[in-house]
């Protein structure tokens, strides 16, 4: 190969490494509708937005489903940068929204586009709303595109959502088996992004073993943890403009992180190799028997496979994608555990990976 030809390869070489890089950043990757819903004794609306720069999307064929009623959208809604409110005057038929909990799906050409789960249900992504109250939609702007839906006092229909009457408190006490306080405890209920690395985000216990932290009104896993005790999972809901109490959260000595993790949380690894030519292994941890759905999603958001969807015992997990028929580019792998013995114990999280031919 002469000169002129390996610069034209090393050339080419960089250009895809730069097209990759900041195809591997760029947001949103999956496409979400849903924005906001409300849904009460007098009915229900819901509120559709696509972010990012999406042109206008003609909704014709395009339908929903609840857990026991199917809808279909009239000819000529068309959804673009506004925020769409749709009703019941939006649909060829009515469309029954259970207010005490549902699952409602919006459906198009290519199968399910958006999902908002609510209620005392398996895979539960916020409560039913109380009276007054919608469901609203936010979206991380972190490497992972991270999701989550909260409570709202006041509804924005027609407009962003934000966070005005839609943030809560949880406050609490820790303490060991005798009742003694403990202090410098661990209190950790999210987690940031900065270069690839995670970093908690907590609040400490103080003299007294009381905790307070305030964030937007959804189901909040939280993580407790003290150097000598055994780590501690709950999960609460926060209430909008309203304190959660919990009891008294008591500590046992003796168990150690790395048996925590083992038996007691989800993880979803960072494929390997990535990127790959062909095939990759996908693993996972399951802290106990869970319903398990692993899917793979092409840049545009549009499912691909179906890796996994059933339940599986606890363990270490892993799953190999052949990838032999499918286009190079940044493919998403979507992973979504729901314990089988607790349903209101839901593990969801997106990563990113990419296929080089």
């Amino acid at each position: 190969m002469g000169k002129i030809d390996t610069m034209k390869t090393l050339v080419l070489i960089f250009a895809l490494i730069v097209i990759i890089f900041q195809s591997m950043n760029a947001n949103p990757i999956i496409l979400f509708y849903f924005s906001e819903l409300i849904v009460d004794s007098s009915g229900w609306k819901i509120e559709l937005h696509l972010s990012g720069s999406v042109g206008p999307q003609s909704l014709d064929g395009w339908y929903f489903t609840t857990l026991s009623d199917t809808a279909y959208l009239k000819n000529g809604i068309v959804l673009d940068t506004n925020y769409l409110i749709i009703t019941q005057d939006s649909l060829v038929t009515p469309l029954f929204v259970n207010r005490n909990g549902d699952h409602l799906s919006l459906c198009g050409p290519h199968g399910v586009a958006d999902r908002m789960i609510f209620g005392e249900l398996s895979n539960t992504l916020i409560s039913a709303p109380r009276s007054g109250q919608s469901i609203c939609f936010r979206e991380y702007r972190d490497e992972f595109q991270r999701y989550f839906y909260y409570l709202d006092n006041t509804s924005t229909l027609g407009g962003p959502n934000d966070s005005a009457n839609a943030r809560g408190t949880i406050r609490g006490t820790v303490t060991d088996l005798s009742g003694n306080p403990l202090s410098g405890v661990k209190v950790i209920y999210d987690y940031a992004n900065w270069m690839g690395y995670q970093m908690d985000i907590y609040v400490l216990t103080d003299s007294a073993g009381k905790f307070t932290l305030d964030d937007y009104a959804r189901i909040e896993h939280l993580k407790i943890e003290k150097d000598g005790y055994e780590i501690k999972a709950l999960t609460v809901q926060i209430w909008p403009e309203s304190d959660t109490s919990i009891s008294n959260i008591e500590l046992i000595v003796g168990i150690s992180e790395e048996n925590y993790f083992s038996l007691s949380s989800y993880e979803l690894e960072q494929v390997y190799p990535s990127p790959f030519n062909q095939i990759t292994a996908i693993k996972y941890k399951l802290p106990a028997a869970s319903r398990v759905m692993l899917k793979i999603y092409n840049i545009l958001g549009q499912e691909v496979k179906i890796l996994v969807d059933e339940i599986e015992d606890a363990g270490y997990k892993s799953i190999e994608w052949n990838a032999s028929n499918i286009a190079s580019g940044v493919y998403l792998y979507h992973f979504e555990a729901t314990s089988v013995n607790d349903p209101r114990k839901t593990f969801m999280q997106v990563k990113k990976m990419v296929l080089i031919r």
